[in-house]
């Protein structure tokens, strides 16, 4: 199966049954089972990884039971924010339902706001 190694750990059998997760570097975004700790730098996963980590890879472990959370740094607004808040400023005075499609097309982030008008 797959290995991960890191010279500097020490892993401890308690993980046996629980996962890996690569959270940035070589492999970024592979989770897997940790089915042995052959040695305290080694964990072996129960199926093999599509990018193997690296020394560059940075990764959470944990045991049975137990959880990964993940949090995103960036947001799909990023970069984007003062015309985010352009496009929902329009949106409050917005007059027809083709004003609400014109404010919406400035915001880069995906919503549904169902409109209606009463004009043809």
């Amino acid at each position: 199966m797959g290995e991960l190694v890191d010279d500097d750990a020490s892993f401890a059998g308690a993980l046996v049954g629980g996962h890996v997760l690569i959270l940035d570097g070589t492999g970024a975004g592979q989770i897997r089972s940790i089915s042995a700790v052959p040695s305290g730098t080694t964990l072996q996963v129960g199926s093999p990884w599509t990018t193997p980590p690296d020394a560059t890879s940075v990764y959470a472990a944990v045991e049975s039971g137990h959880t990964l959370v993940a949090v995103a740094q960036d947001s799909a607004a990023w970069l984007e924010e003062t015309t985010s808040a352009y496009g929902f400023g329009l949106l409050q005075e917005t007059a027809n339902v083709l004003e609400v499609r014109a404010a919406m097309r400035l915001v880069p982030t995906t919503h549904n706001f169902p409109s209606i008008d009463n004009q043809p």
